[in-house]
């Protein structure tokens, strides 16, 4: 007897040949790291940031924070972030960086010099490069979600309801929060 006659084929959904693109040697990620990839992916990253060191998870989380408002402070204009913090092999943190200013030329610079102040000049301690979307950066950024085998990594988003669909934004949402929105869908439009 020929064991593919039991095989019930199946057709692939668009969710299957999505996460594909996902996988990575230690198998696919978990459905919610890919769903969350896959909502997302619609941002337009400009920025991929890696910090390692012998930083723990408090210091790490506070040179994004302070990363974050001093290029908030100086572009005048909120920064959208997607970052991860992972404990194995030592802690590091994965970002992806996304606003409605271009980040490239001086402020690409300009973020150099901010990470230099806050982590150190060693060239291992920080690493920062325009987004790629080929390399998957985000999905890379998201695969700690759901570890079970690193139960101390930690994941946040940051301002990414500036980059979703403004019809799904709730009618009730505070008025300086609707206020907010409205001048960085100003600003993504003057960048334009």
């Amino acid at each position: 007897m020929n064991t593919t006659d039991n095989y019930e084929y199946k057709p692939r959904s668009d969710y299957d040949w999505m996460i594909r693109k996902y996988q990575n040697s230690e198998g696919l990620p978990s459905k919610l790291s890919g769903h969350m990839a896959a909502l997302l992916d619609t941002i337009p990253w400009q920025l991929f940031l890696t910090i390692r060191g012998n930083k723990g998870q408090v210091r790490l989380k506070q040179v994004i924070q302070e990363f974050r408002s001093n290029c908030e402070r100086s572009f005048r204009a909120p920064l959208t972030m997607v970052y991860s913090l992972e404990s194995i092999p030592y802690w590091h943190a994965h970002a992806c960086v996304a606003s409605s200013c271009n980040l490239k030329n001086w402020n690409f610079s300009y973020c150099h010099r901010v990470l230099r102040d806050l982590v150190g000049s060693d060239p291992d301690d920080y690493k920062l490069e325009p987004y790629d979307p080929s390399r998957n950066g985000l999905a890379y950024v998201l695969k700690s979600i759901d570890r079970k085998w690193d139960d101390r990594s930690d994941w946040d988003l940051v301002n990414c309801h500036f980059f979703t669909d403004p019809e799904r934004q709730t009618p009730h949402a505070r008025r300086h929060a609707r206020r907010r929105a409205r001048r960085h869908q100003e600003r993504l439009a003057a960048a334009r």
